[in-house]
């Protein structure tokens, strides 16, 4: 739906391509590296995602996505304590609770302020580290 409203080719990201249903209108990608994976997200115009680095991804090149996770998965915490740190929750769907309405602009401004505490507070912790 996003794809076609946005009229955007769509890239899939994927292990196991074989596993999902075959559709021409979107290329997987079995095989990306780190740098073809960081490319996809910087050249990104919106990402749907269930991982974690995809979700740091979109956040720090603010494209707007959405996370969707499936509820009986044991690992959502990193995703949804990392949402809730910079301010967007509102970017979490749940398999079983799809949004009836897709916003696609998301407002970084809040994410990039608590991002910028949060690196900076890294980096004194490891010069003070470093430097002790």
């Amino acid at each position: 739906q996003i794809g076609d409203s946005l009229k955007i080719p769509i890239y899939r990201i994927c292990n196991r391509a074989f596993n999902n249903s075959k559709n021409r209108r979107i290329i997987n990608i079995e095989d990306a590296g780190p740098s073809e994976f960081i490319y996809l997200f910087i050249n990104a115009t919106f990402v749907i995602t269930n991982s974690y680095h995809g979700t740091i991804f979109s956040c720090n090149f603010n494209k707007p996505f959405y996370v969707v996770l499936n509820p009986e998965r044991k690992n959502n915490s990193r995703i949804t304590g990392f949402l809730e740190l910079i301010g967007l929750t509102e970017r979490i769907v749940w398999e079983n609770n799809m949004p009836n309405k897709i916003t696609y602009e998301v407002d970084f401004c809040i994410a990039n302020n608590e991002l910028s505490k949060w690196r900076l507070a890294s980096i004194n912790f490891l010069n003070s580290s470093i430097n002790s």
